[in-house]
């Protein structure tokens, strides 16, 4: 003790230059040290991980959904703010090693005797010439591409999941107009299947996207190279580069199954649209659909299998990819090869959400990982 501590006969020491007064601890047991050294490391532990936290969602890096096969900072898993036109955004990341292209095949249900299609059209991914594909098959089609329609249909489709189709296909296309977005439908759509399933009637979902430049050129020479009638898309006779990008819309698929077709029209939509929002079409996506195409892979992969599910004989000629024709009605005012670099960064810019979209679901929806019935008679 030095010459400015004394201590009393009371237990208590005085430091003079400190003004404080501690009181001595009786010694602790054993037992008593040992808990509160675990509820101080576990207290420490939370602590860390609370402050990691903190600093990764301030960074932008918090993984949200599908986190080990997206781990970039700007793929659709993380929760950066939304896209500010002003700052840009950097190069989306690849996804990660974490895939295993050895998961269990999925299973196609048998159309044999009759079920249900269910097609969500994406406008501008050659969804018209899936339509006239389909409808060449015996069975019903059911276009809802407004409000109306969708309230109509739905009434049928639970009559069919309900009692079955009486050994026909049931096609149930939903399209643009004002119908309900993917997000709107979700609910109805699990509710569908999960009751199909529950009685025997053969149910299968699927939807196309289509790379997002290419999406950009056809969606402009479409609306805005043809002289519609619809006061919302400016007609442009002779558009140049930059009225290409005037009308460029951000994130238009991932708007579009988010947001729906008002999307398109209304700035304020583009606007609203956040990053969130398209991690909950891709969770969507991913749980609610049995199959995701491509516009580039349409010959190679969904009609194949569409043909496959419908279980067409060799010698017909619909759902054979030779003999379908294209139904892209859009111009050709603006080309992609004719667009600058600046032009195409642009684009790039604005459909980061959608370029990472169309990756992951290209990694995640191969026709390697379907059962198409090479196994049926063995064993």
């Amino acid at each position: 003790m030095s010459r400015h501590e004394e201590e009393s006969g009371d237990g208590v020491m005085f430091d003079p230059r400190k003004t404080t007064i501690m009181m001595k601890q009786p010694k602790a047991s054993l037992s008593s040290l040992s808990f509160r050294s675990v509820i101080i490391f576990c207290l420490g532990l939370a602590f860390v991980s609370y402050t990691s936290f903190v600093r990764d969602a301030a960074e932008g890096s918090t993984c949200i959904i599908f986190c080990k096969r997206q781990p970039g900072n700007n793929s659709i898993s993380s929760s950066k703010p939304a896209f500010d036109a002003q700052e840009g955004l950097q190069e989306a990341s690849p996804l990660g090693d974490e895939y295993d292209d050895n998961e269990t095949k999925k299973t196609l249900p048998s159309f044999a005797k009759g079920g249900i299609i269910f097609f969500l059209h994406i406008p501008m991914t050659e969804g018209e010439t899936i339509r006239q594909a389909l409808q060449n098959d015996q069975g019903q089609y059911l276009l809802s591409d407004n409000r109306y329609k969708f309230d109509k249909y739905k009434r049928q489709m639970m009559q069919y999941i309900k009692y079955g189709t009486n050994n026909e296909v049931v096609v149930f296309e939903l399209h643009a107009s004002d119908s309900p977005s993917l997000l709107e439908i979700s609910a109805r759509l699990r509710q569908w299947k999960s009751r199909a399933l529950k009685n025997n009637v053969p149910f299968f979902a699927f939807t196309v996207v289509r790379e997002p430049l290419d999406f950009a050129v056809s969606f402009f020479n479409f609306y805005h190279g043809m002289n519609h009638t619809d006061p919302h898309y400016l007609f442009y006779a002779n558009p140049s580069e930059q009225d290409y990008l005037d009308r460029a819309v951000f994130n238009p698929q991932c708007g579009f199954l988010a947001k729906g077709d008002t999307l398109f029209r209304d700035p304020l939509e583009q606007q609203s649209l956040q990053r969130t929002d398209c991690e909950s079409v891709y969770q969507t996506l991913m749980e609610d659909m049995d199959w995701v195409g491509t516009t580039e892979r349409l010959s190679d992969e969904t009609i194949p299998l569409l043909r496959y599910l419908l279980g067409v004989n060799a010698n017909d000629d619909h759902l054979i990819p030779e003999n379908i024709q294209s139904h892209d009605r859009s111009t050709q005012k603006i080309s992609k090869s004719a667009l600058s670099e600046t032009a195409l960064e642009r684009i790039h810019e604005l459909t980061l959400w959608d370029s990472d979209l169309y990756d992951n679901v290209r990694h995640n929806f191969d026709l390697a990982q379907i059962q198409m019935g090479e196994d049926e008679d063995s064993g």
